[in-house]
């Protein structure tokens, strides 16, 4: 918010995963709306389950969702790349391990291509953590990643923010502090 300030009326798209990642990308969606931004939630394989605290945070304001599985040919969210003026990447984060296939490297494209055909005014794509589509630990891009302006690491930077070609799809780099001890941050 300190960057992109002020936040009223301004359309934010939250790409939202499975994980904690996921869980982060509500907060965000949460502290967002509550500081008059239009949100609008893009859930991709995110179960609905009664102790997602995150999830119910938004519902209880009506933040409105949508679903990667109702959009197969991604037209929702094309348009909503297209109205945005910040997308918040919160599909995955440090568990990458495998090149993205399917429907999210579909959904990955979807985004670079139509932030890079929007030269008049992109929106401006946050990462949480890490973009996704880049291993936390070598940087490798795995199949495709999400190129994004900001990435907001949280607790330590990792070698995926420094490492090429990862690095190169992080954008500015900023590390914010989880208050942890030092050896829970390392697992």
């Amino acid at each position: 918010m300190e960057r992109y300030s002020p936040m009223h009326g301004k359309r934010v798209l939250v790409l939202v995963g499975p994980g904690n990642n996921g869980g982060d990308g509500l907060v965000i969606a949460r502290h967002l709306h509550d500081a008059g931004a239009q949100v609008t939630l893009y859930l991709w394989q995110r179960a609905e389950r009664p102790d997602d605290e995150p999830s119910h945070q938004c519902r209880v304001r009506s933040v409105p969702e949508l679903r990667a599985g109702d959009d197969s040919l991604q037209q929702q969210l094309r348009q909503q790349v297209e109205q945005a003026d910040i997308v918040v990447d919160a599909l995955l984060g440090i568990g990458v391990t495998r090149p993205l296939d399917g429907m999210l490297h579909a959904l990955v494209e979807m985004v670079n291509a139509v932030r890079a055909a929007r030269a008049d005014r992109q929106p401006a794509v946050v990462a949480v953590d890490l973009p996704t589509g880049v291993d936390a630990d070598t940087g490798a891009i795995m199949g495709t990643a999400i190129v994004a302006d900001l990435t907001v690491a949280t607790g330590i930077f990792k070698h995926g923010h420094v490492r090429e070609p990862g690095r190169g799809a992080a954008g500015v780099l900023v590390c914010v502090s989880l208050d942890l001890p030092l050896e829970e941050l390392h697992g």
